[in-house]
C-alpha cells in the first residue's frame, strides 16, 4: 500500500480553514486552526494528538454549535480514535459515531470539498464487512474527481492521483471490475508518479488483441471525464438532485 498522505487534504476549500498568511480572525477559527493541526498529527500516528484533537473539537463545538466542517474533523477524530481503540465494542462504537457526524455535516454542506474528502477516507479505510460504507467512499470521490475536472486546481497532482487509486480500490472490494479497470487505466495515463503507474500497470489487466481475420472496428476507450460524468448522472444522480435542491 503506498504512503498516503494527511487524509488527502492537501487543499483548503473551506472557508474555515487557514491559510499561513491568513492568521485566525475569530476565536472559533483560532480555535479550529489548532485542533486541525492536531487531527493533521493524529493521522500520522500520533495517539495523543488524536485525544487532545477529540477534546479540542468537543469543546470547540460545545462552544459555537454549527459548523459543519467542525463536526465534519470530529467526526473524522473519532474514527481515529477507533482506529487506537483495542477494545473492539468501544472501537466500533467511536466509528460509528464518527460516521453519523460526518453524514450530519455532508447533510448540511454537500458541496464542501474538505467535509466530503473527510467523509469518504473515513468510509474507506472501513471494513467493508463490518460498515458496509464502501458506496460512501465511492459517492465522495466521485464528487471531489468530478469538480476537479470541471474545475481543475483544487487538488495537487499526487492527491488527485490518491483519489483514482482509491476509487479504484474502492471498487474492486464490492466487485465491480469494470469500473476500477477503467480507473486504473486513467490513473496510469495521468499520474506522475512512478509508485502509482506502476501500481496502475500490475492491476491492469492485457487488453484481448483481436483475431487477424475479424472487423471489429476499435473503440476508443472513455475517458475518466467522460465516465465520471456518467457516474454522477447515473450512480449518482440522486446525489447530484439533493445538492440542487440545496
Amino acid at each position: 500500500m503506498l504512503k498516503k498522505k494527511a487524509a488527502g487534504l492537501t487543499r483548503k476549500s473551506s472557508q474555515s480553514e487557514l491559510s499561513p498568511d491568513a492568521p485566525p480572525s475569530t476565536p472559533f477559527e483560532y480555535g479550529l486552526d489548532l485542533a486541525i493541526r492536531l487531527h493533521h498529527q493524529g493521522i500520522e500516528g500520533d495517539a495523543n494528538a488524536v485525544r487532545k484533537a477529540n477534546i479540542a473539537f468537543q469543546r470547540l463545538r460545545d462552544g459555537h454549535p454549527g459548523h459543519p466542517i467542525a463536526d465534519a474533523y470530529h467526526g473524522s477524530v473519532m474514527a481515529l480514535m477507533a482506529r487506537d481503540e483495542t477494545n473492539v465494542m468501544q472501537k466500533m462504537q467511536l466509528a460509528k459515531r464518527g460516521l453519523e457526524l460526518l453524514d450530519q455535516a455532508v447533510a448540511s454542506e454537500p458541496r464542501d470539498r474538505t467535509i466530503r474528502m473527510l467523509r469518504g477516507k473515513v468510509a474507506y479505510r472501513l471494513p467493508e464487512s463490518f460498515f458496509r460504507r464502501t458506496e460512501t467512499a465511492i459517492e465522495d470521490y466521485i464528487i471531489l474527481i468530478d469538480g476537479e475536472i470541471r474545475s481543475p486546481g483544487g487538488f495537487d497532482k499526487e492527491t488527485y492521483s490518491t483519489l483514482i487509486s482509491e476509487l479504484a480500490e474502492a471498487y474492486e472490494r464490492i466487485n465491480r471490475h469494470e469500473e476500477a479497470a477503467l480507473c486504473w487505466k486513467n490513473l496510469n495515463k495521468l499520474t506522475e508518479n512512478p509508485a502509482y503507474r506502476k501500481l496502475a500497470q500490475r492491476k491492469m489487466k492485457p487488453e484481448k488483441s483481436l483475431p487477424s481475420s475479424s472487423k471489429a472496428v476499435e473503440t476508443k476507450p472513455p475517458e475518466l471525464r467522460d465516465w465520471i460524468g456518467a457516474a454522477v448522472l447515473v450512480a449518482g444522480a440522486s446525489v447530484v438532485h439533493w445538492i440542487g435542491r440545496r
